[in-house]
């Protein structure tokens, strides 16, 4: 196929088809590069027409112990639980996209508790596990009572690739088997169960994604995307061809830098690939990669795009003003220079940190963020608070998961808060600033959003984290969680000298007439503390109130709270603010 064509999303019946006819396409072509061993640098490759044959051979081998679990009206899917190989993950689903079965995999960061409430909520019809997740999680046992119901469970078999394909090659020859009759499916069948991130309620929820939802998000929104178009043109495609799909191209090499343990990096990482006909390189992740055996892969193996996670991309920041510890620490720096064929890298959850795109930025690196523009014609902006407005998927859109609607018409109400300003409105230029649900209203009856705040605060080196506080309050605080590599450099005052400046420069994003952050509503947490994480690892604010409730009551009780709240009348925030000790630290 050229790399100017790309079928609409609505040429394939489902995900399994689209799978069909990239095997057809690109039969003897790389589909993925898997790590040898753990740790190794050696990648061995299957093919197109490889992964097709091997788990036809497997569809046959578990399609009669899935398909009977899951003909009951209860068993929505197949659930996965433990993604330590990422080969034996992709075949894993693969295996039950033929058998025609909704897949709902559980992130591997999921604890017992969270990990139980997901299989409440998805009621597979049969668990299958990864042979580590088996024994050391599930001590060997080979069933888990859910919703009071009884549900197999069977470890999967860690499969040597070379002996796999070889008897599947052998059985497709011999035609020992045939292509299986799995589920019916069509564009409207349920295709993933997906988990959120739970980072605005105590445990997640899940998303049924059907198959058209799935191909037009790949397909319209990544794949043609007019930002994305931008990007390239800018970044990487000299000559300016008009690529219907300018983002990836057959000749592409994706690096999934975390494991496919959710929708999103099996979406963004062997579906988004495989619509035209590029090729996927994944870690063993157990134990995980270091930053350093990252990008010596992606120069070795001349990678052009990697997914990964916010975290990861804040460890690239340190990693490059050499600030990570043990066996990275005096590891020869590969400059970003060396990284010729790399384009960029896909993640999500959270933003990055102000200084490491500062960091990132030096070293050459482009950081353009997008936000689903090519969906712009259905979503709406409608006025939140002030200057804040609200995101609204319009209930026509093709990529919206069904029965996901929170409107009575149907529409659907995410939760991001955007700004723009009068200049810009006119032209569909939005700036994203946080979430609804981080959003407190105070005592005064003004709504603040923190995530600015948060992000400008935690721009400053030496703080990790922090949380800002004020719901109910007459004036706004912070709690402030340090980075113990980085403090320990630094002098006790210095530090909080340190904190105060950070503090004063977040200060510039406070609405006019609202109250800013004074040196005595700042809270800077012992170096042995710190803020809980959402799975995104975001800071979970909620958690945070209820874990430091005592040290907040007295942060409020012990000042006087007339003499802490300042107004932002004018530009120059707290300027003449004196900075004091903290007796506390």
């Amino acid at each position: 196929m050229d790399d100017l064509e790309l079928p609409k999303y609505t040429d394939y019946i489902s995900i399994l088809h689209a799978f069909e006819v990239a095997v057809e396409n690109y039969k003897d072509k790389p589909l993925v590069h898997y790590q040898a061993a753990p740790k190794s640098m050696e990648f061995k490759t299957l093919t197109y027409r490889e992964v097709d044959i091997i788990t036809t051979y497997l569809a046959n081998k578990w399609g009669p112990i899935l398909l009977p679990a899951i003909s009951s009206d209860e068993a929505q899917c197949v659930a996965t639980l433990g993604h330590e190989s990422s080969v034996q993950s992709m075949l894993m689903f693969f295996t039950i996209l033929k058998l025609g079965l909704p897949y709902f995999t559980i992130p591997s960061n999921c604890d017992k508790t969270i990990t139980t409430h997901l299989l409440k909520l998805g009621k597979p019809g049969y668990i299958i596990a990864s042979n580590t997740y088996f024994k050391t999680k599930l001590h060997l046992s080979t069933t888990m009572t859910i919703n009071d119901v009884t549900i197999p469970v069977e470890p999967w078999e860690e499969y040597d690739m070379d002996y796999l394909i070889k008897v599947a090659t052998t059985a497709a020859k011999k035609q020992q088997y045939t292509k299986l009759n799995g589920v019916p499916v069509n564009q409207e069948s349920p295709a993933f169960i997906v988990a959120t991130g739970g980072t605005t309620s105590d445990f997640p929820n899940i998303i049924v994604r059907s198959n058209q939802s799935m191909l037009y998000c790949l397909n319209e929104i990544l794949l043609k995307s007019k930002d994305l178009v931008k990007v390239n043109e800018n970044n990487n495609n000299k000559d300016k061809t008009p690529l219907r799909h300018p983002v990836m191209k057959s000749t592409d090499i994706g690096l999934m830098a975390i494991p496919l343990d959710r929708f999103s990096t099996i979406g963004d990482g062997f579906l988004w690939s495989m619509l035209v006909g590029s090729a996927v390189l994944v870690f063993h992740h157990d134990p995980p990669p270091t930053m350093h055996e990252i990008l010596a892969v992606i120069k070795n193996y001349k990678v052009t795009w990697m997914r990964c996670t916010v975290t990861q991309l804040n460890r690239l920041g340190d990693y490059y003003t050499q600030e990570l510890g043990g066996e990275e620490e005096n590891a020869e720096i590969i400059p970003a220079t060396a990284l010729e064929a790399f384009k960029g890298c896909l993640y999500g959850g959270a933003p990055v940190r102000l200084s490491t795109e500062k960091t990132l930025k030096a070293q050459g690196f482009k950081l353009t963020p997008v936000y689903a523009g090519s969906a712009m014609p259905y979503l709406s902006f409608e006025l939140f608070d002030q200057d804040m407005y609200q995101l609204v998927i319009r209930n026509n859109y093709p990529g919206l998961p069904k029965g996901i609607g929170n409107r009575p018409n149907g529409d659907f109400v995410n939760g991001d808060l955007f700004v723009t300003n009068d200049k810009h409105k006119s032209h569909n230029i939005w700036t994203f600033v946080g979430r609804v649900f981080h959003v407190f209203t105070m005592e005064s009856g003004k709504k603040v959003c923190p995530t600015r705040m948060e992000l400008e605060v935690c721009y400053e080196d030496i703080i990790q984290n922090c949380a800002l506080i004020g719901e109910n309050r007459k004036c706004t605080a912070i709690i402030v969680e340090l980075s113990v590599e980085k403090a320990v450099n630094y002098s006790p005052n210095a530090m909080i000298t340190k904190v105060y400046e950070a503090v004063h420069r977040a200060n510039k994003y406070v609405p006019k007439h609202y109250t800013v952050i004074v040196p005595d509503m700042v809270y800077i947490l012992p170096l042995n503390k710190r803020l809980s994480l959402t799975v995104k690892d975001t800071v979970f604010h909620p958690k945070v109130i209820a874990e430091f409730a005592q040290e907040i009551e007295q942060m409020y009780n012990n000042n006087d709270i007339n003499a802490s709240v300042h107004f932002n009348n004018n530009a120059a925030a707290i300027e003449d603010l004196s900075v004091k000790d903290n007796n506390e630290y």
